[in-house]
């Protein structure tokens, strides 16, 4: 322990402190040193025994910088005069989502697996839903929420169930789907279902609550969906790509190199946005070629993505901000702090809506000049 080079780098190797007080667990070795003026820092579990410190030695040595990107320049915060507004409003732990819908704003709670709507009129979080499940031995789970048809659909990623809450009414019987219901998206037909561990999308018919799976071996980590287009967006977080699949058919389209890792997806203004959330990227894709054609920078670990009000809204997680992109350059045109972990967006009348994770706040931004609306 102490001073050591591994990998050709000079750095300091050491034990985690018990309490998990770096942030990593006592039962991984840590390898911290710099090149110019970067710091990094390599975790390994201890599961190697002896060899640890000679597997961490070749993990060190086969780095590579990260790919050339052109560099942010940050504009002035505020640059375009958009600003959070009133106080922020509590909702529960664990923000997971949030959608914007006919009667409100609704978030979900992944730690109480909970539903609570936020009336944009007053800015104040109103009635909540303690979200019926399958099992009976859990008590949490909601990690994803679209809205459609006057229903708000939450999925349960540990209860395999999406649960339909009618707007003006309550929530309904939850439906059993596949394993680890990622994501959701709603069309005027049904409701599409993303499961991560099956990797599969499903529908489910409103009506008759019936789910049939559409697809399958849908790419090596799929995490995310929208529609639109006629199709339905797949985000692979694994295979770094984004799979196009037909509504009305179920057939695959296209796959989409990405490169990164894609967090979420969203569709607007023409064009498929994606945000790239290992490599602080956001790329469009032009659904008429099925390709790439922009990516840019977008702060330091872009996730959550909305777009309208003319612009393209990113949430950089660890920057604790809200960038407003102009769809057309993929400029950053405007810098807005926006507390602690922002995760994801939603856009309602005038106004931007963020989620914060683990703090279980949702903000509210209302835009500034800028692009005209679109």
């Amino acid at each position: 322990m102490g001073r050591r080079v591994l990998g050709g780098a000079p750095g300091r190797l050491y034990r985690a402190p018990p309490g998990e007080r770096s942030g990593y667990h006592s039962n991984h070795l840590l390898f911290v040193w710099s090149r110019g003026v970067t710091r990094y820092t390599a975790s390994l579990h201890r599961t190697f025994g002896r060899d640890t410190v000679a597997v961490l030695d070749a993990l060190v040595g086969a780095m590579r910088p990260p790919m050339a990107l052109r560099p942010v320049i940050q504009p002035p915060v505020g640059a375009e005069g958009s600003r959070v507004v009133g106080p922020s409003i509590r909702v529960g732990s664990d923000v997971s989502a949030i959608v914007a819908a006919r009667a409100g704003v609704w978030t979900t709670s992944y730690d109480s697996n909970r539903l609570v709507r936020i009336d944009p009129a007053t800015a104040r979080a109103g009635r909540s839903w303690h979200l019926p499940l399958i099992r009976r031995d859990i008590g949490w789970g909601a990690a994803a929420v679209a809205a459609g048809g006057g229903i708000v659909w939450v999925a349960n990623a540990d209860d395999d169930s999406v649960i339909p809450v009618r707007e003006v009414g309550g929530a309904g019987r939850p439906i059993r789907v596949g394993d680890g219901p990622e994501s959701v998206a709603v069309t005027r037909c049904c409701t599409w279902v993303l499961d991560r561990f099956d990797r599969t999308l499903e529908r489910v018919d409103p009506a008759t609550r019936r789910a049939v799976v559409v697809a399958d071996r849908v790419g090596r980590d799929p995490t995310a969906i929208a529609v639109g287009f006629g199709s339905v967006w797949t985000v692979d977080y694994g295979g770094k790509a984004v799979i196009r699949i037909d509504q009305r058919t179920a057939r695959r389209i296209a796959r989409i190199p990405i490169g990164g890792r894609p967090g979420r997806i969203t569709v607007g203004l023409g064009s498929v946005w994606t945000t790239n959330f290992g490599a602080g990227t956001v790329s469009r894709i032009d659904p008429r070629t099925n390709r790439v054609d922009a990516t840019a920078r977008a702060g330091e670990t872009p996730y959550g993505i909305s777009v309208g009000l003319g612009s393209v809204w990113v949430a950089d997680y660890r920057g604790g901000a809200v960038m407003r992109i102009d769809p057309l350059t993929l400029h950053v045109d405007e810098w807005i702090p926006a507390g602690v972990t922002p995760l994801d967006l939603a856009i309602a009348g005038r106004s931007l809506w963020v989620a914060e994770q683990q703090v279980g706040r949702v903000l509210r931004i209302v835009p500034g000049r800028g692009r005209p609306p679109v």
